[in-house]
């Protein structure tokens, strides 16, 4: 039976504060008032869990950024075997790219409820070019950079790392890029999956994910409950994994 670490989805904004979309695009580039005003006006729809955002390979590809809750690139094998290459967080996008890359082929699927919006316009405005939107495109190349740098991290984890490590550097990769959107607070970040779901990411047995746990919380480096995981340690677990292997992302 699986553990779940399961938390609610967090708000889409604060009253008065960017929404994550939002942060999270003007995090990679500087955004015109163009941008910024497109962004806002993109409309959100919720979809459940096992929802998948993305097409069929070889078509051109439909858009999301998603708002809320948790999504996965996922390979499977004839046979049904799978594995998680890449987990996409809050105010991460699919699709928006300006040149497709094998990421692509690989089908997002929903780990939780999602709350996401339709970014056909932003990709629309990003192949015409306009040059008022010159930093929506910077962002978004940016973005497909860091998320192939993301899937070469999750290579490293399964081929070179042990247990620990590999989740050591996953939690602090993920306290990172949910910090960036405002997601992480003095008690740590959710952690809206099972770890059935961690396990299947690390390549790991959920025993022994549920062992590293254990040690890593006797040792004082992290504290987790009720969906809600804290970095007591970084610099601890940041020694130990090696983090990051790339210094120039984001």
């Amino acid at each position: 039976m699986s553990v779940t670490l399961a938390a609610p989805m967090a708000p889409l904004a604060m009253p008065g504060v960017r929404p994550v979309s939002l942060r999270r695009i003007a995090s990679f580039a500087p955004l015109s008032l163009a941008d910024e005003s497109l962004i806002k006006r993109l409309k959100p729809r919720t979809l459940p869990t096992g929802a998948q955002l993305s097409a069929r390979a070889g078509d051109d590809g439909a858009a999301w950024v998603i708002l809320s809750g948790w999504c996965a690139r996922t390979r499977t094998l004839p046979d049904g075997r799978s594995q998680i290459v890449h987990f996409l967080l809050p105010g991460d996008t699919i699709g928006l790219e300006a040149m497709r890359w094998a990421g692509d082929e690989l089908p997002v699927e929903a780990l939780t409820p999602v709350i996401v919006s339709d970014a056909e316009p932003l990709k629309s405005v990003i192949k015409l070019r306009l040059p008022e939107h010159r930093g929506l495109a910077k962002a978004c190349e940016r973005a497909a950079w860091c998320e192939q740098v993301y899937c070469l991290n999750t290579l490293v984890r399964l081929g070179q790392q042990t247990a620990y490590e590999r989740l050591s550097h996953l939690l602090l990769e993920l306290n990172t890029r949910l910090s960036t959107v405002g997601l992480v607070n003095a008690k740590g970040f959710q952690l809206p999956i099972t770890q059935d779901v961690m396990a299947h990411a690390l390549g790991l047995s959920l025993v022994h994910l549920s062992r590293t746990l254990r040690q890593m919380r006797r040792e004082a480096s992290i504290a987790f409950g009720n969906g809600q995981v804290e970095l007591l340690r970084p610099d601890l677990l940041a020694q130990a994994a090696n983090f990051p292997h790339v210094a120039a992302w984001n």
